[in-house]
């Protein structure tokens, strides 16, 4: 592939764009608990839609602008899958401890809230009533740490994390490199055509949300073939933009939106604006790159993973302390929504900025060091 002459290891505007998606899922989250009405720009699962074109986008960025760096192709595989496995599981496995320890806590929570919140609050309800929680088991356990669970239905939704995404990233690594060996020896249009099948019979046969399926029935779209055709798409939006030749951008460009046949309008109007972004920031004196570079573009980036992970478990118990208050169940919904917003936003903004200093930076750190006698001097 004949690459951009000047490629950016670092596309300030991608914070941005993860801050947005991160809040999205978070404010969904809260706005639904405390007046039960969801977000009127759609529900936060197109926004776990949006980070995995972002996801397809950054692997696929990275992956070739580090090429030259590896003496084979498996040499780069096996860095790749070391660095992605310490940039997420860290923080991941930190959390997870917690809520299993504390999970017959948050349980209680649930089923308190349950009780206070009046039953014409049903959103409230249905957020915090998770009939999926699982109790502790060895394999509950086990499938977490090992990050399978997103193939077993019962544990994709069996602790307060909303980490059914998490699972399904993880199964995104471990197809990527493969992904891309599959693109060099059989081309684009072989691999989506592939890809698009898979969905397809996915779709099809294995059971998501309400639909039984012949299969099994997953609660989330944990299992990678519900989603890859999404990744996919972020994958060829790299291709695009690191291709020269015109001819080859706009090739890459229709892989990509083929690659969302079955998306909703909302992903499509996520990967344009990727795109377009992409294509028209190259003037580093432009205001949207000065915005997109700017520290609180780099602030939203940098507390994204934590802010997605860590919100419900702080929330919640933020949330129960505030039904159990007579002065916050008398406030009409939208100033009772205000003030949920102005408690809990500079705790969960403030938690997610600590664990990103000291638990996701030295573990993108230490993977980084235990790589670098893998690639070329």
């Amino acid at each position: 592939m004949t690459l951009i002459s000047t490629p950016r290891n670092h596309i300030g505007f991608l914070d941005l764009l993860r801050g947005f998606l991160a809040f999205w899922v978070y404010y969904a989250h809260l706005k639904m608990a405390s007046i039960g009405k969801d977000v009127i720009w759609g529900s936060p699962a197109l926004a776990v839609d949006g980070f995995m074109i972002l996801s397809g986008f950054l692997m696929a960025y990275h992956w070739v602008l580090r090429e030259e760096r590896f003496q084979s192709f498996w040499q780069q595989a096996k860095d790749f899958y070391i660095r992605r496995f310490f940039r997420i599981a860290p923080l991941y496995y930190s959390l997870l401890i917690i809520v299993f320890i504390w999970q017959s806590k948050f349980v209680a929570v649930k089923e308190a809230v349950n009780k206070i919140i009046p039953p014409a609050w049903g959103g409230a309800v249905l957020v915090l009533d998770n009939p999926d929680f699982q109790p502790l088991s060895f394999w509950n356990v086990f499938s977490h740490f090992s990050f399978t669970f997103g193939f077993i239905p019962k544990f994709v939704n069996s602790n307060m994390l909303p980490d059914w995404s998490i699972g399904l990233e993880m199964q995104f690594y471990l197809l990527f490199p493969i992904l891309v060996l599959i693109i060099a020896r059989f081309g684009s249009a072989a691999t989506t055509f592939l890809v698009f099948l898979s969905t397809i019979t996915t779709a099809k046969y294995v059971g998501l949300y309400d639909h039984a399926g012949l299969i099994a029935r997953f609660p989330q779209p944990s299992f990678i073939f519900f989603k890859l055709n999404i990744f996919l798409s972020g994958m060829a939006i790299a291709y695009a933009y690191l291709a020269k030749e015109n001819k080859r951008k706009v090739y890459w460009i229709l892989i990509s939106i083929l690659s969302l046949f079955n998306a909703k309008i909302h992903i499509f109007i996520i990967a344009a604006l990727i795109i377009l972004l992409l294509f028209f920031d190259e003037n580093s004196k432009d205001i949207l790159s000065r915005i997109g570079n700017g520290k609180l573009s780099k602030f939203l980036g940098d507390t994204s993973y934590g802010l997605y992970l860590m919100h419900l478990p702080v929330m919640y118990p933020i949330l129960y302390i505030l039904f159990s208050q007579d002065w916050f169940l008398q406030l009409p919904i939208y100033p009772r929504l205000l003030m949920t917003v102005i408690i809990i936003s500079p705790v969960v903004y403030g938690l997610a900025y600590l664990v990103n200093r000291f638990i996701e930076l030295p573990g993108i750190r230490f993977g980084k060091r235990i790589t670098a006698n893998n690639r070329r001097d």
